[in-house]
C-alpha cells in the first residue's frame, strides 16, 4: 500500500480503487497509507476515512499528512482538537493552517 498510495506518482481509477479497498484493513498502517494515497490523488474517499481517523485514541500520523494533503473544511475541528492536545506539533499547526486556508478561498 505504502508503494502505490506514496511512491507511485501515476493516479488512475484502478489505483484509486486498490487504496480505497484498503481502507477497512485492519493494520493501522495500512490504512494510513491508503488515506494517504487517496489524498494525494485528491479522492473525495480520502475525507470521510481522515475523519474517522481522527475519532481514534491515537491519531495516525498520516491521517495529519493526508488532511494537509487534501485540506477540507470538515477536517478543522478534528485538528484543533488535536492541536490543544498537542500545541508543539509542527504537522498538527500545518494541517489546520492549510484547512483554515480552505475558508478563506471558498466563495
Amino acid at each position: 500500500t505504502f508503494a502505490i498510495g506514496a511512491l507511485l506518482e501515476l493516479d488512475s481509477p484502478a489505483i484509486r480503487e486498490a487504496l480505497a479497498a484498503r481502507l477497512k484493513d485492519a493494520d493501522d498502517e495500512v490504512r494510513g497509507e491508503a488515506i494517504g494515497g487517496l489524498a494525494k490523488r485528491q479522492d473525495e474517499r480520502a475525507v470521510e476515512a481522515i475523519l474517522r481517523a481522527f475519532e481514534q485514541p491515537d491519531v495516525m500520523p498520516l491521517a495529519i499528512e493526508a488532511a494537509e494533503a487534501m485540506p477540507r473544511r470538515e477536517c478543522i475541528a478534528g485538528l484543533k482538537r488535536l492541536r490543544d492536545e498537542h500545541p508543539n506539533d509542527p504537522d498538527i499547526q500545518r494541517a489546520v493552517v492549510r484547512c483554515l486556508d480552505t475558508l478563506e478561498l471558498a466563495p
